[in-house]
This record gives structure tokens, sequence and C-alpha cells, in this order.
């Protein structure tokens, strides 16, 4: 589960940010909160689970061979304590990540915070995009990310950047749209594909090229403009209070590109 995963979500058009803002704001609950302290509970859970298997050990070695039903008790037990354990290490994320995400929130222009369910979110809701921050922790088949997707009030360009190393998925667009770009330390690293060449040359500035590097850093990087669509992952999970100032880096150059996308759209009258 992730802090991403909540009812929640991000409209599939843009909406006026005050009102994406109000309504948005209306279904926000109480912020998430601990009665007792995180590591006694922790420390009860996993003690408990550690009894149990060594009661399981225990058991067996004076009931072999234990019948299927012990097996399934026994099994059945194991399974709830982790589970609940799961489950509370989750609440507690979400409890330590709140205050991370409300200072973020007041640090960043528009931004702000939306509780349903126990699980916060930052939102956007800017003068010409909204958007919202997801998180994924990664599993066995889901990549860790961090992502700020967005919608724009008018329609931007087509781009999409990638490292050079992960070609392969390029979202299966052809080689002609491969927009080749000046030999350069980005140039070498970065991939950049599109159907929009003068977009890409107005959009790809210094202080953009700057924003990109320096996402890189977190993990594989990803920026997909598609009209008035737009997303910038990286993969890599900056959801823990120890990562706070990872995110904010994050969420700055983030936003930087955003912007500079909704600015080029302005100019040319898109």
């Amino acid at each position: 589960m992730s802090l991403g995963m909540f009812k929640a979500v991000l409209p599939g058009e843009f909406q006026r940010p005050d009102e994406f803002r109000r309504r948005m704001e209306q279904k926000s609950g109480p912020a998430p909160s601990l009665s007792v302290p995180a590591l006694p509970v922790y420390f009860v859970l996993v003690s408990a689970m550690a009894y149990w298997v060594y009661y399981g050990y225990t058991y067996n070695k004076t009931h072999f061979p234990a019948s299927l039903t012990d097996l399934i008790v026994f099994f059945g037990i194991f399974l709830l304590l982790f589970i609940i354990t799961m489950i509370f290490r989750e609440f507690n994320h979400r409890v330590k990540m709140y205050p991370v995400l409300k200072r973020m929130a007041s640090l960043r222009p528009g931004a702000f915070l939306v509780i349903e369910g126990k699980f916060p979110a930052l939102f956007y809701a800017r003068e010409t995009w909204i958007g919202k921050v997801s998180f994924e922790e990664g599993s066995e088949n889901q990549n860790a990310f961090t992502r700020l997707d967005t919608r724009a009030r008018q329609p931007l360009g087509q781009l999409e950047i990638r490292r050079k190393s992960i070609l392969a998925r390029l979202s299966g667009r052809p080689e002609k749209d491969i927009i080749q770009m000046p030999e350069s330390d980005f140039s070498k690293k970065f991939l950049v594909a599109g159907t929009d060449a003068e977009f890409t040359k107005t959009f790809l500035n210094p202080t953009v090229l700057d924003a990109i590097t320096r996402l890189a850093k977190f993990g594989n990087l990803v920026v997909d403009i598609n009209r008035t669509a737009a997303r910038v992952e990286v993969e890599s999970d900056l959801s823990s209070p120890r990562k706070e100032d990872a995110l904010r880096q994050f969420l700055a150059d983030a936003e930087t590109i955003i912007e500079k996308a909704a600015q080029e759209t302005r100019k040319t009258g898109k």
C-alpha cells in the first residue's frame, strides 16, 4: 500500500484552482495520529510472532507429524499477526508523513494537504495547472516511485524524456519521434522523444535541463508531457521522513518543469 492509494484522485481534466481546492478540502478529515508510542507496539507484535513460531516448533517436536488442522491453525494465526503488523506499519507511516507533507504544503505555492481515510496527500491548485503527488514504496511487481501528476488549463506540447539506458521502455514511440539534441552532457544521458520540435526547443532551456539533471540523481527519471496531462516521476520512494530534504528538492524541480511547460503554452498561444 502507498500514500498515493486513496479515494481522492486527480481529476482527468483541469478544474478552476479555487473550485478544485474547495472540493478536495471538503473531503479532508482529521490528521492521522497514534495514541500510543509506535515502538512498544512493534515490540509486542514482533514478540508475539516470535513466540508463536517457537511454540509451533516445540509443538511439532512433541506431536510430529502434525495434523492438517494443526498446520492450518498455526499458519492462520501467524498470518493474522503478520497482517496486523503490516497494517500498523502502514498507519504509522501515514502518521509520520503527515507533518512532513504539511510542511511541504506551507512551503510550496499553491500546495495544500488533503486527508481522506487517514491517508495524507499533497495536491496543487495553481493558476495554470492542478496536481497531485503520489508515492509507492515498491514491491516485487511494482517499482518504487515519487510522482507529480498534473492537468493543465491549456494544451501543452508533446514530449517524453527518459534515460538512454531504458530506451526500450519508451512507450512504444516510433524512431521518427526521437528528437536529436545538440551534443552535451544532457544528450549523452537522456533521450528526448516527441512530435513538437518547436515546443521541445524552447521548453528545454538551461533551467529545465538543470532541474532534470538533479531529479535524475534520485533514480530513473520520466518527464511525460502529453497535451493537457504532464507527469514528472523518479524511481525512488521519497515518502520517508528521513528523506524530507530530497522530497523538497523533488517538488521544487518538478514544479520548475511543469511551470516552464505552462509558460511556453502561454507564449505560443496554444
